[in-house]
């Protein structure tokens, strides 16, 4: 039996709506978290290492992939190896592997964030 066409899209919408919805729940969460860590307040790695984990599965977020990159970005100059291991995790989940040590850092999403912020 197929599903026609019209409810297939809904049901695809709907779940896009609960991806995005989860997303916009967990963002300030992280965004505080972010914020610890870039100022020294969380500084353990192994607790660094358990949130980026949750981090990079809401990374097709562009506001909260802004949070995984500042995140990597503090803590680079101490853990290179762990923060390599989380820029390739991020390409294996939403990404192709060209340029990506280059892009990652670079890539800009300010513009995505101040739209969405407007919201």
């Amino acid at each position: 039996m197929l599903i026609n066409n019209k409810e297939h899209f809904e049901n695809i919408s709907n779940l896009v709506e609960q991806i995005t919805g989860l997303a916009d729940r967990v963002f300030p969460y992280y965004k505080a978290f972010a914020e610890e860590v870039t100022s020294d307040c969380i500084t353990d790695i192994n607790v660094i290492e358990r949130e980026l984990d949750y981090i990079l599965s809401y990374c097709f977020d562009k506001r909260i992939l802004l949070l995984y990159k500042k995140i990597l970005k503090k803590i680079y100059k101490q853990y290179p190896a762990v923060v390599k291991s989380y820029v390739d995790a991020y390409y294996d989940m939403f990404e192709s592997d060209e340029g990506k040590n280059e892009e990652f850092f670079t890539t800009n999403h300010t513009n995505y964030t101040n739209e969405r912020s407007k919201r």
